[in-house]
């Protein structure tokens, strides 16, 4: 399978396209450019994508969304549009109709309404999170947003009519934990969410806005910081990174519970941050911060996570996105 990565980096402030071929064995980079219309430092850039839409989000002065069309012919990124926002987003999705962005800073969660080109074009609702938010994702029309210093999860229901957020729950995590990153399981029943200083991943009930269960993956005596998490398509894995130590853990998800189970770790480079899984599930992505590198794995159904190759990033890495390559890309 051929796949197009876009990686950006913090540091040096732009965008790497990457051609990545599995059953070759080889990644190369094909497209390189500056993220446009900034300027001074920026914290880690968060992105996501929907279609051949990808959106960026600026830490630095200024702070903005910028979003881009995928132009495949000559690999590079179109500049479509910036968006001024009040505050960096530490983290950005798109909701699961494609109308809108769910943007996370500060100690609040932002909706952002999209045009029908995928632009975007104001914002729909502003709520309180809690310090340090973290993260703001959604799935069936539930969403779900983390607040790293005040250990809670917040959880709304998500109007796609109107990008209102209400609500519903509140679950709260140990005190100093600081939940980071979530993972909604594809039926929508289920939240997984990554500790950035617990060395835990903690499961959610959704109907219940309940902590079902946690599942440690370092002792508390490293000093963790949880990086991100991913599940599967089909919803029975899961993939966390944890920088302190390094690692890579996959964990198979309980049929009956839901609270997943370690099956294995393996290194990353240097600190990693981020991760992408293929919509198959069967590679994996890991960028190092530290390193300036990129991991690709290939993922078993039996022999877990198989380290398949190494890649260079820039200065930095952040963020990694990924789209199937179809004969005529």
């Amino acid at each position: 399978m051929r796949q197009r990565l876009i990686v950006c980096n913090t540091a040096s402030a732009d965008i790497i396209l990457y051609h990545l071929d599995m059953d070759a064995g080889s990644i190369c980079q094909v497209g390189r450019q500056p993220i446009p219309g900034v300027w001074g430092p920026s914290s880690a850039i968060p992105m996501a994508m929907c279609g051949d839409r990808v959106y960026l989000a600026w830490r630095g002065e200024a702070p903005a969304v910028l979003c881009f069309r995928i132009d495949p012919e000559c690999e590079r990124l179109d500049h479509a549009g910036t968006f001024p926002v009040p505050e960096g987003f530490c983290h950005l999705s798109v909701t699961s109709d494609g109308g809108f962005l769910l943007g996370a800073s500060g100690s609040r969660g932002f909706s952002i309404a999209l045009s029908a080109d995928g632009v975007p074009e104001g914002i729909a609702d502003i709520v309180h999170v809690g310090e340090m938010s973290h993260c703001l994702c959604e799935k069936g029309g539930v969403a779900y947003a983390a607040s790293c210093r005040d250990d809670i999860v917040r959880q709304f229901g998500f109007d796609w009519r109107t990008g209102i957020l209400s609500e519903t729950g509140m679950v709260r995590f140990p005190e100093g934990s600081g939940p980071r990153h979530i993972a909604i399981a594809p039926d929508g029943a289920h939240a997984h969410v990554l500790t950035q200083e617990g060395g835990f991943v903690g499961t959610i009930a959704a109907t219940t806005s309940s902590l079902a269960g946690t599942v440690r993956l370092v002792p508390e005596a490293v000093g963790p910081m949880g990086g991100d998490i991913v599940i599967s398509p089909d919803g029975n894995s899961l993939f966390a990174t944890e920088r302190t130590t390094g690692r890579l853990f996959s964990m198979q998800i309980d049929g009956e519970t839901a609270v997943p189970v370690i099956s294995g770790q393996v290194s990353a480079p240097e600190y990693p941050r981020a991760l992408y899984l293929s919509a198959e599930g069967d590679t994996l992505i890991a960028l190092g911060f530290r390193a300036n590198a990129g991991r690709v794995y290939a993922v078993g159904r039996v022999e877990g996570l198989t380290a398949r190759m190494d890649f260079t990033c820039g200065t930095r890495p952040s963020w990694v996105l990924g789209q199937e390559m179809w004969a005529g890309d």
